[in-house]
């Protein structure tokens, strides 16, 4: 075995025990810290909670239930939905690990492969078949040939930016799973705002970043399958060359300038991806922030327009008593 071939075994390995034993313990720690923040933060929410309906409750006494009944059994059912999800621990792990799970159920199917490294054992292949064609041309060169310092390094660049395109890939998937993980574990926090209106759009903002987190991780991943398919074909592309027209200096610089130009660019489509799953999910955050507003809006102006209406028609009462104590003052 080739010192070529033990190195991208050994970043081949590398890459799998990162992926998978890295993104496992992330998701058994998901359990464990959600469910103690859970137990925390659910006594204070109840209780809060409770005092505002009883507050509500007292203004049902008071006044009267208001016309607007079936916006109050509404909001009795998202306040029992609400709770039954962040306030009970097995029900709010299942929730969590559903969306934690979510992208990577549809990355095989929009991808067709089920990792960030899925490329990473056939480019291996395709570098070790490059290097196998170098040592060969070298071989025939003499002894003291610069030409050979110069064929061994560019080889080298290739490896360099071939391991650099997957790890990019890896990183920035590793980066947004662990975001979405810790935007899942103060989840809790965050729907116990909704069930208060003048909190209700915190918990609206954390639905907003967990949708666009999970968009931002299926969109790495078909960036990173399509890059690396492309890889692979140039790799192939340029195996099959070497070995029928002989290794030539030249083609082994233009393709190590391409593989560094392509990481250079997946780079930056991978730096802009996250402008993107904003974009594409602002449409819904932002129609759940309108609804959220004109609600607020609707909460807080109802109370002032039946304190107008009731001042017009007091205004009226006087004003017509007015009138007829001055007629009476005529006659």
């Amino acid at each position: 075995m080739s010192d070529v071939q033990k190195r991208l075994e050994y970043v081949e390995s590398a890459f799998d025990f990162i992926s998978q034993e890295l993104l496992t313990q992330l998701e058994n720690n998901l359990k464990v810290v959600a469910s103690n923040i859970e137990s925390q933060v659910a006594p204070l929410f109840l209780t809060g909670f409770s005092l505002y309906v009883l507050l509500i409750a007292l203004n049902w006494l008071r006044g009267g239930i208001d016309d607007n009944f079936l916006e109050t059994i509404k909001s009795w059912l998202g306040w029992l939905l609400t709770i039954a999800v962040a306030f009970n621990a097995s029900n709010y792990i299942a929730l969590t690990q559903a969306v934690y799970s979510l992208p990577d159920d549809f990355i095989p199917i929009l991808s067709g492969s089920s990792g960030t490294s899925m490329g990473f054992s056939q480019i291996a292949k395709s570098i070790q078949e490059i290097h196998q064609q170098v040592e060969s041309h070298t071989d025939e060169l003499g002894r003291f040939d610069l030409s050979k310092i110069v064929f061994y390094v560019f080889s080298g660049f290739i490896e360099v930016a071939a391991v650099l395109i997957i790890g990019l890939a890896l990183v920035f998937y590793l980066l947004a799973k662990i975001l979405l993980l810790c935007v899942l574990i103060v989840g809790p926090i965050f729907l116990g705002f909704l069930l208060y209106p003048s909190t209700r759009q915190w918990g609206m903002n954390w639905i907003g970043q967990v949708m666009s987190y999970t968009v931002n991780i299926l969109l790495i991943s078909v960036a990173s399958e399509l890059v690396i398919r492309v890889c692979i074909s140039l790799f192939d592309f340029v195996n099959t060359k070497m070995s029928s027209m002989g290794m030539s200096l030249i083609g082994l610089m233009a393709f190590t300038a391409i593989l560094l130009v392509g990481a250079i660019l997946f780079f930056a489509i991978l730096l802009n991806l996250p402008n993107i799953s904003s974009a594409l999910t602002g449409g819904a955050s932002a129609q759940m922030n309108h609804r959220a507003t004109s609600r607020m809006a609707s909460m807080i102006g109802k109370p002032f327009a039946k304190a107008a209406s009731k001042g017009g028609e007091y205004a009226g009462k006087g004003w017509g008593m007015l009138r007829n104590f001055n007629s009476m003052r005529g006659k």
